[in-house]
Formats: structure tokens, sequence, C-alpha cells
């Protein structure tokens, strides 16, 4: 919260105070990959995935769904029950040619019935990026153009079966060439590791100190039905403000780092 007071020694003017909520944009470090990632979905060698940077994790950060808190713990309809119920962290790494982002969920039950309808992964358990890779003179700007990107990955439910995905803006359906990702199905959730090519972001440059904008959703679903009942009972959100998916403005931002 923050409040502003201005005074004047001018009796007419007086002094005036104005309060309000300033919006929180959250920055992660992508740090310079040490050895070529492989895209497995196995997340050892990034370390310990409870020390990722950019966590999802507080009441606060649900943007859909009523939180079990103490505000809440006398009402009977509560869709986020705590970080077992839904949590995530994931951590950015970046190479000459490559942007990886590896997301460790913790989810009590796996579910995602859109592989047919892939526009549907956000009625499911989910992930969703948000990457503002513009030019400076862009960046940041509220409109979804080249260079900026929604996209939202399922797991399976099946071992036997493959993840999928969906590129929803800028252009719905459309393909990003060289992009690769792949998730691994855990006692308590899943994983994610995801490639994008730098060749996705032309006028962007990886280099230490360049920011490109990311926010991400957390997208959870535990009711087996049919598509027509089958809906996010929560939704929780990293990086900017409620609304990152019609505006590219209110992202957070990845800072890329420096080995040194």
């Amino acid at each position: 919260v923050m409040r502003v007071e201005f005074a004047s020694d001018n009796a007419f003017i007086g002094k005036t105070t104005r309060s309000d909520i300033l919006p929180i944009r959250l920055s992660t470090i992508a740090l310079p990959a040490k050895a070529p990632l492989k895209i497995d979905g196995d997340l050892s060698p990034w370390g310990d995935a409870a020390q990722f940077q950019a966590a999802i994790d507080d009441p606060e950060q649900v943007i859909m769904g009523i939180p079990y808190t103490k505000l809440y713990m006398m009402n009977q309809h509560v869709d986020w029950a705590g970080t077992n119920d839904l949590s995530a962290r994931a951590a950015v790494q970046y190479d000459d040619d490559n942007l990886y982002i590896a997301v460790r969920v913790r989810d009590n039950k796996v579910m995602n019935l859109a592989r047919n309808e892939p526009i549907y992964i956000y009625e499911g358990d989910c992930i969703e990026l948000f990457l503002d890779g513009r030019g400076p003179a862009d960046q940041g700007s509220p409109t979804y153009t080249e260079g900026v990107y929604h996209i939202k990955f399922a797991p399976s439910m099946d071992p036997a079966l493959p993840p999928f995905h969906h590129v929803s803006k800028p252009k719905r359906g459309m393909d990003i060439p060289g992009m690769a990702y792949a998730s691994k199905l855990l006692p308590d959730g899943y994983t994610y590791i995801v490639k994008i090519p730098r060749a996705a972001f032309p006028e962007f440059e990886f280099k230490p100190g360049a920011v490109m904008g990311f926010a991400m959703h957390l997208g959870d679903q535990d009711e087996k039905g049919g598509m027509d009942s089958f809906k996010a009972k929560t939704v929780m959100l990293w990086g900017g403000e409620k609304g990152v998916s019609g505006d590219p403005s209110k992202f957070g931002r990845i800072i890329f780092g420096s080995d040194k």
C-alpha cells in the first residue's frame, strides 16, 4: 500500500492525500546453463526443486477459487486447500540458443481431460506460461503481438501417453518451431521442462542484464467428468497481476543473469 501526501503553504490548496494498492511485479533470475539441458522431465540436474526461485504457494496468489485461510476456515466451500492441494516452484536457465523453464508442481490429484481439445487445457491441471520477448521499444505494451506468447501445458493422466500443449497467443493454434517439452508424473504431482528456442524472440537478445516479461498460471481440477462439467476449481498466478492472459503489461519478469 502506497500513501502519497501533497502539502502546500497555499491556504486554498492545503493538503491532499491518496492511498492506493500498487501491483507487485515479481522477478526471477535466469541463470546461464552450465551444461546442455535434457528435455526429459527429470529435474535432478536442476538441483533441489524446493529452492527454485519462483514460488506459487500462497493464498494471495489464488485468482480463481476460495483459498483455505483463517478468513475462510468457517466456509465449507474451499477450492484451494493448501500447498499439498496445489503449489509449484519454477526455475529458468538459458544458453545461446534456448530458454529453459523447469517446474515442479505439487498436486494431490493430477487430472486434465482436454487431450482431444487442447484449447481447453486451462480447465484442468496445467501450467500456463506467458512470455514477452519483444524488443525494448515494445516490451510491456498491453497487446499480444509477435514475440509475446501464452502457452498452455498439460500433464498426461496416463504414463503411456505424452503430455500435450496449446499455443493460445499471439495466434491461436500456432506452432513454435523447435519448442520441446517433457513431463513426469509423480506420486504427489508432476514435473515439466520446457525449451523455447531463441528464434521465437527475434527482437530479443539473450545476454546478462536483459529483461523478458514473464508470468505463470497454475491450474487445478480434481473432479473427473465430461467436458461440459470440466472446469478448473483453482487458478494461481505468479509474476504480475490478474489479467495477464489479456494484457502483457501485467507480466512479471525474467532477468538474465551471469555466471560470474
